[in-house]
């Protein structure tokens, strides 16, 4: 979006900037300038008609001008809205809108602006800094289109296009329109809106859907499991995310018990408990155990839910309600795993099936294979004549992807909607929405890295693929941090049946090269406590806390602060380490540590 303001011999322009990703969707964001066309001067000439031009069509042009609320409070937000009919057209757009406020004190400022390909709509929002009344009114100063193709808004005079787009065989001429003056009163004090304002968080009972009058509450109602960055092309999401986890990596990791961050959800500020069920057999046993086996109580038998980790909690929450999988009785004495929706606030069911199953080959063998989703994707699309760009999400679906397949299902039913072979790509991981990495084997220690999407409904794995690159390794490490685009691979080395060196090797996502190369000669605590973020590597070590490298250069660059002897060091605490706010976390066996990246402090 484009702004000229013309103000005694003042000439500014104001731009958004977003941040893109590059063609390979894992690389770092780079600013760039926005762009609602493609690169090149507008098709169209604004203004009058030029001179001795005789347009084959002349249309008599027609617009609005809407600026609401009409009353408001000084340095409250306006909404202005602006459009003409007939619309331009597919892939042209008008130039020069042109929009005079007027303020309370005299002086005006003229915005001109483009409108949207397509419509010819255009909105922005302004903020009226002066008690009284101001005036807005809206100019279309006229468009004259040759003959010609177009595209994004671009084509004659510029003649650049050649294919694509569309293509029209006769010139036309808009003639200019002018809004009548509407008048908006500002006062000193605020006043209340029909939409509610700023950062209300919900603190009374509320079910999905949310309302859209309670837009507001948008930051508070995401999902589970998160997937990174919706959509890549704009800035607004990332801003935010920015503003709220300061300091935290705007893609997930890439392992299940390190992606226990999840923004956009609302905690509660205490436990408390909205209904329950029992899923297995627990507590202290009695009768002639005696003490020491009936205080243990009893652990096992907890697996009966379909999540990885077997402890019983849902794969997916979405929209409140839980995707979940749980054992029951089939035929005869038989168990079999039955895939349920349920309501996360009442755990009423929704439906339930029996759990999604594929064929997948196991030694030459196919043999049915757990096929339940993992992950949420989103598409992304347009309101129809809205200009073409992306405005809200038009369908939601819940993804697996293993054993060679890409399965989708619908959320509200179940039902599945895409079912695509991967073919010898057998696993992937899902790093933010719509799109994957997948190692492929070529054997003889070849391997490739497949960049693919998995939005849209084509069957033709090919056509989804976005980059194929040679790669390092068999697999694509938990250990990448797709935030600067770098994969870590930890080793524990093993002489004479014990563990003596680590070694840790970096790659980079966009080009498979191998980066770096180091080893440390300490022993390694868990495999599950690396994790990669801030453009560095830390593995637990058994008695020197983390050992932490630069990404992008190998340099060692500290051992954490220790922490607490003997519980809390000496290889006692939990296998899991998260990050977020510019530390990682740790769970020990007398509370919980987070270390400052920067330095490896405890916090």
């Amino acid at each position: 979006m484009q702004f000229s303001i013309n103000k005694t011999k003042l000439t500014a322009t104001i731009a958004i900037v977003l941040l893109m990703l590059s063609a390979f969707a894992v690389m770092i964001n780079s600013p760039v300038q926005a762009q609602f066309r493609g690169e090149g001067e507008a098709g169209g000439i604004p203004g009058p008609l030029p001179a001795g031009v005789v347009p084959d069509v002349t249309i008599s042009t027609w617009g609005l001008l809407s600026v609401r609320p009409n009353i408001v409070g000084v340095n409250q937000e306006l909404l202005v809205n602006l459009e003409t009919q007939p619309a331009p057209g597919p892939e042209r757009l008008h130039q020069d809108y042109k929009v005079t406020i007027t303020r309370p004190d005299g002086s005006a400022t003229v915005l001109s602006i483009e409108s949207y390909p397509d419509d010819g709509t255009m909105w922005f929002p302004y903020i009226a800094d002066q008690v009284g009344t101001w005036t807005f009114q809206f100019d279309m100063i006229g468009t004259y289109f040759p003959a010609g193709r177009y595209l994004d808004g671009m084509g004659p005079p510029a003649e650049t296009i050649t294919s694509g787009g569309t293509l029209y065989t006769e010139s036309v001429y808009f003639e200019p329109w002018s809004s009548p003056v509407l008048t908006i009163q500002v006062l000193e004090d605020y006043v209340a809106m029909s939409w509610p304002e700023g950062d209300e968080r919900p603190t009374d009972y509320w079910t999905r859907p949310v309302p859209y009058e309670r837009r507001e509450w948008w930051p508070w109602i995401g999902n589970f499991p998160w997937s990174g960055p919706a959509v890549a092309e704009f800035t607004v999401g990332i801003e935010e995310f920015n503003a709220r986890y300061p300091d935290t990596n705007p893609y997930p990791p890439g392992h299940q018990y390190r992606g226990v961050f999840t923004p956009w959800v609302l905690g509660p500020e205490s436990a408390h408990v909205v209904w329950k069920r029992q899923l297995a057999m627990g507590g202290i046993l009695g009768g002639d155990w005696g003490t020491e086996v009936s205080m243990a109580g009893i652990f096992g038998g907890m697996g009966l839910g379909g999540d990885p980790s077997g402890y019983g909690y849902p794969e997916i929450i979405w929209e409140g309600r839980a995707y979940q999988t749980v054992q029951k009785q089939g035929a005869g004495p038989t168990a079999q795993l039955v895939w349920q929706c349920y309501d996360i606030r009442t755990g009423d069911l929704y439906w339930e099936m029996l759990a999604p199953t594929i064929w997948a080959e196991v030694r030459g063998t196919l043999v049915p294979a757990n096929a339940l989703p993992t992950n949420i994707e989103y598409t992304i699309g347009a309101i129809p004549s809205g200009g073409g760009f992306p405005t809200h999400v038009t369908e939601s679906n819940l993804i697996y992807i293993g054993n060679g397949r890409m399965v989708k299902y619908r959320p509200m039913t179940g039902v599945v909607s895409v079912n695509v072979t991967t073919g010898t790509l057998t696993s992937a991981k899902y790093y933010r929405n719509g799109y994957a990495l997948s190692v492929q084997n070529l054997g003889g220690g070849e391997y490739r890295l497949i960049n693919w999407t998995t939005l849209g409904s084509t069957t033709n794995f090919d056509s989804r693929i976005v980059s194929n690159i040679t790669w390092p390794w068999s697999s694509l490490p938990d250990t990448t941090d797709y935030n600067v685009g770098i994969s870590a691979r930890v080793t524990n080395w093993q002489r004479a049946g014990t563990y003596y060196a680590i070694n840790v090797t970096a790659a980079r996502l966009s080009t498979g090269e191998v980066l770096w190369e180091d080893t440390i000669y300490e022993s390694q605590y868990s495999g599950s406590c690396d994790i990669a973020d801030h453009g560095k590597i830390a593995t637990l070590t058994l008695n020197k806390g983390f050992a932490v490298w630069n990404l992008e250069t190998g340099q060692f660059l500290y051992y954490t602060e220790a922490m607490d002897y003997p519980w809390d060091s000496a290889g006692f605490g939990g296998y899991s380490v998260q990050s977020a706010y510019g530390m990682f976390f740790r769970q020990a066996y007398s509370g919980v540590y987070a270390f400052d990246w920067d330095d490896g402090s405890i916090v």
